[in-house]
């Protein structure tokens, strides 16, 4: 748990926003003669041509499901994709085969510089094919992806998880099947995603063991990792170089790097998911109220220093001025539209409806910005002001389902 001081005490720039914006809700307020949530949470009609026709052109059930059966498990019920006893392989081609590196097929012949590293079997991977496979269960009620999930989820207790989280969890396996790397030079948003599977399997079956661990990894996160004089989720103990790519480049980490994906992943890989479902009170902890507090914290962590209004984006990372530019590093649509659903999502669970009013104003803008006249997104804004045309599946997926989100309370 983050510590309390930092929630209600900010930084001179925090207080003077906070003032602000009480401010202008007031005004708001006072001229819609409301009660105050209500009117926060308000959202503005706009006309439409035909609501109907709208609705009714979504896809119904059966084509997601057709969606989900035809076009993605295939893939991901080989034999090649379930490993061994839930040890599910990071790699493998596009056909479903394994990686061979005496006869390597051609998309992993020449590895993409920081982000293929056929040496590593990483932890985040296998998390997140547990989570799919838990998705799978979830929609189609058929048990063998329940049972996959579970092959993947006792691995990981098992091999990734350091004293069963209490020492958070590793990144990577590397050739010989150890855990990696020493405790220093771990990552925490990696940790993120190794909860991640972990915690769709506690939402489907909530088990007790399960939570117990993600807890212990949470709270080794929130201990570890939070830097007090920054007010903020750090990224790392050590400064090393993590990888030396083929190409000869070399990628760094520093402790002086302060993330965007630090804070909000803590939020997106497990927290929302499971805080509506944790037991107010677990081991004499009141275990949901703590999540609802820091989820609020991390959230105004972001909002205040990773926001920026003039552009209405969220930067990357603040670590130094060279940071806050666009066209940096996770300074695009993606991440931006990703925070403002969270920061909203946050509000609405703990009725701190400040955040969701500012996730309501800023969102839509980010939409307007990305939505190209060709009925696509675009990516995110270069250096020179444009709009880059370029599409990340991710980032494309993460805008339709805050698009979508949002018109649920306004169609438009």
């Amino acid at each position: 748990m983050l510590p309390l001081i930092n929630r209600r005490v900010g930084s001179r720039a925090f207080l003077k926003k906070t003032l602000s914006l009480c401010l202008c809700a007031v005004f708001f307020i006072l001229s819609l003669k409301v009660p105050t949530a209500q009117a926060l949470v308000e959202s503005k009609q706009y006309p439409v041509n035909n609501i109907g026709l709208i609705i009714n052109s979504v896809p119904k059930g059966d084509r997601w499901l057709q969606h989900l059966n035809d076009d993605l498990l295939p893939f991901w019920t080989q034999n090649t994709a379930l490993g061994e006893n839930g040890n599910f392989p990071t790699y493998r081609c596009n056909d479903g085969s394994l990686y061979d590196k005496a006869k390597p097929c051609i998309e992993l012949a020449e590895p993409i510089p920081g982000i293929v590293k056929l040496d590593r079997e990483y932890v985040r991977a296998k998390s997140r094919q547990v989570f799919a496979y838990g998705v799978a269960y979830n929609l189609t009620g058929n048990k063998k992806y329940l049972s996959y999930a579970k092959a993947g989820v006792d691995y990981l207790r098992a091999n990734a998880l350091v004293y069963y989280g209490k020492g958070g969890a590793y990144t990577y396996f590397d050739k010989t099947g150890n855990g990696q790397p020493e405790q220093t030079k771990r990552i925490s948003q990696d940790m993120t995603y190794a909860l991640s599977g972990l915690a769709f399997y506690y939402y489907l079956t909530r088990d007790t063991q399960v939570l117990q661990e993600i807890v212990n990894v949470k709270n080794y996160i929130f201990n570890y990792y939070y830097d007090q004089e920054w007010d903020l989720i750090s990224w790392a103990k050590a400064d090393y170089i993590d990888y030396k790519n083929p190409d000869g480049t070399v990628e760094t980490v520093s402790t002086q790097q302060r993330e965007l994906v630090a804070q909000l992943d803590q939020i997106y890989a497990y927290m929302m998911l499971l805080t509506p479902i944790l037991p107010s009170e677990f081991n004499g902890v009141k275990l949901q109220q703590q999540w609802k507090d820091d989820l609020v914290h991390v959230a105004t962590i972001m909002s205040e220093q990773f926001y920026t209004p003039d552009k209405n984006i969220f930067w990357g990372a603040i670590t130094d001025s060279k940071n806050k530019k666009l066209a940096t590093d996770n300074t695009d649509f993606g991440h931006s539209i990703k925070t403002l659903w969270l920061i909203y999502e946050v509000g609405k669970l703990t009725g701190h409806y400040d955040l969701v009013l500012f996730a309501q104003e800023a969102a839509p803008k980010i939409l307007e910005a990305a939505y190209l006249e060709d009925g696509t997104w675009g990516r995110r804004i270069n250096e020179y002001g444009q709009v880059e045309r370029d599409k990340e599946w991710w980032i494309l997926a993460e805008l339709d389902q805050v698009a979508a989100t949002l018109s649920l309370r306004d169609p438009s």
